[in-house]
């Protein structure tokens, strides 16, 4: 699990895969890439519709999310679940959850 130190703006890298193993560049059709970051206890909503990008043009199957534990809802030692969601033709999936921490030291 990744561990994010609290008050920090952080990248968190989310692979993404092809379950049909047919698309190997998911940058060329995926369009709004965005995600959702909420607290794993509760469910509660921590950060909402937070664009991201791929990490392009090394791992165009890599979604770059940018945590901001700066935020007063992210409190350290506990736990989050990241959801990503983007639209591609008229499919719009949401894929997760992707678990990580924050954490003081």
């Amino acid at each position: 699990m990744e561990v994010i130190k609290k008050g920090s703006i952080e990248s968190l890298m989310v692979p993404l895969r092809d379950r049909l193993n047919n698309v190997d560049d998911l940058s060329v059709d995926v369009t709004n890439l965005r995600f959702d970051t909420k607290k794993k206890s509760d469910g509660g909503a921590v950060e909402n519709n937070i664009s991201c990008a791929f990490d392009l043009p090394d791992n165009p199957m890599v979604a770059i999310c940018s945590i901001d534990s700066t935020l007063v809802a992210y409190v350290a030692g506990e736990e989050y679940k990241l959801y990503l969601k983007y639209t591609a033709g008229s499919e719009s999936p949401i894929l997760g959850p992707v678990f990580f921490r924050i954490e003081d030291d």
